[in-house]
């Protein structure tokens, strides 16, 4: 099975166990048609990662296209289709807003978003209406990224703080994975069947929870004497 069969399967399954109000990831689950479709058809909201080379058509009011699927759209390009990138550089800077999300232990966590429905077009497949969404940010060497979403939402429509919301969420959860394959040998195992596999998985993912937990710990203790000392 593909990681997209298997990312089905999984909310199938135990999704309907597990409270959830998005469902994400990255670029290389984001890029798929029938997944998106899929996770539609599920009732599921998504807020999925896009390569910068996709291409859409902006939904607009002005002008109706049809297009080789028998649906109509609204294209505001007049070259009708778009790679994401130049879409977002088309967008002028007052129509992104700063959103501060939370703070982190440098300042203050935010990102410039801009959104707007668009159809998707990968390979010969025209998707149906999504929202676009534009995430503008600076790393930890303050170098400027640019990333980009297609979302869509079962009920009303998404305010873009609650993009953003999902976004640093989504990056929280991958750090977790990065810090269990770095400090608790999450990827260093040598095993030859499944049992042997989630019993790694396990013992790896409790050690990250105690080390989580005494990081925690000892900044709680450290916070108090200095509040105390000063």
């Amino acid at each position: 099975q593909t990681r997209h069969q298997h990312a089905l399967e999984m909310i199938k399954g135990r999704g309907r166990k597990l409270p959830h109000s998005w469902v994400a990831g990255d670029d290389e689950m984001g890029k798929v048609p029938w997944f998106r479709r899929t996770l539609r058809e599920l009732g599921e909201s998504y807020l999925l990662s896009v390569p910068s080379n996709i291409l859409i058509c902006e939904v607009n009011n002005d002008t109706e296209k049809t297009f080789n699927n028998n649906k109509k759209s609204v294209c505001k390009f007049a070259d009708d289709w778009v790679s994401v990138s130049k879409w977002a550089k088309s967008i002028p800077s007052s129509q992104w807003k700063k959103i501060n999300v939370r703070q982190g232990h440098k300042g203050w966590l935010n990102v410039n978003l801009v959104a707007c429905d668009v159809r998707a077009k990968i390979g010969d497949e025209i998707g149906d209406v999504e929202t676009l969404v534009g995430s503008r940010w600076r790393d930890d060497t303050n170098k400027p990224r640019c990333d980009y979403y297609l979302s869509y939402n079962k009920s009303a429509p998404v305010e873009l703080e609650e993009y953003a919301r999902v976004i640093k969420q989504a990056y929280r959860i991958e750090e977790c994975f990065h810090r269990a394959k770095g400090e608790c040998g999450l990827a260093d195992y040598q095993v030859r069947n499944w049992r042997g596999w989630h019993h790694h998985v396990a013992l790896s993912m409790m050690c990250l929870w105690f080390l989580t937990e005494e990081l925690m710990y000892q900044k709680k203790n450290f916070i108090n004497h200095y509040s105390t000392s000063t």
